[in-house]
């Protein structure tokens, strides 16, 4: 039986790592897709694809070994992907710019804390389980919005993506907070 590669917590070119750039790169023609062909197959698949790779990745770095880059570029590469597409989603007139502005806030807010407090602290933030659902919930919404037979039902679209705005509200908030209070015990 062969045995699986490890990489420590400081490696960088991991094959995790490399699908979580991949997921970026590929974010610039997914939402060209997107601007063509709209809610498609095409680009239900795709994001399909796009999705089940941040899956992939995550088992690669459970079963090779977590690494500190790693846990900055698997959330960055799911920032880059939702948000491109949320903001394609309001581009072809899916989506009201209100709920995307407020979850891009929120998206870039928490890129920059967790980037401040990795390179002053030195600690990595990895995701926890309201994290991992407001990933799971946005990935719905965007697949909703791009499946045909679902795409024209705006109301439950819509409820699902206000949704998805207070969940990601609600997650970045815990981020703060509990690692504000962990890495400031005197505060």
């Amino acid at each position: 039986m062969a045995q699986t590669m490890r990489y420590d917590d400081d490696a960088l070119l991991t094959p995790a790592n490399l699908i979580s750039l991949g997921r970026m790169v590929l974010a610039g023609p997914f939402v060209l897709a997107m601007l063509e062909w709209k809610a498609s197959w095409l680009n239900l698949g795709l994001w399909v694809i796009l999705s089940v790779s941040d899956g992939v990745d995550g088992w690669l770095a459970r079963r090779q070994g977590p690494t500190k880059s790693g846990a900055f570029l698997d959330q960055l590469a799911d920032k880059v992907l939702t948000v491109s597409a949320f903001w394609a989603l309001v581009s072809i007139g899916t989506f009201s710019m209100l709920p995307v502005l407020l979850i891009t806030i929120r998206e870039v807010g928490i890129a920059l804390y967790r980037t401040a407090v990795g390179t002053t602290k030195g600690v990595s933030l990895p995701a926890q389980w309201p994290g991992k659902m407001k990933t799971a919930l946005q990935t719905v919404v965007i697949g909703w919005a791009l499946a045909p037979p679902l795409a024209d039902q705006t109301g439950a679209l819509n409820v699902l993506l206000w949704a998805a705005v207070i969940l990601t509200w609600y997650s970045g908030a815990l981020i703060i907070g509990t690692r504000w209070s962990s890495l400031h015990p005197s505060s």
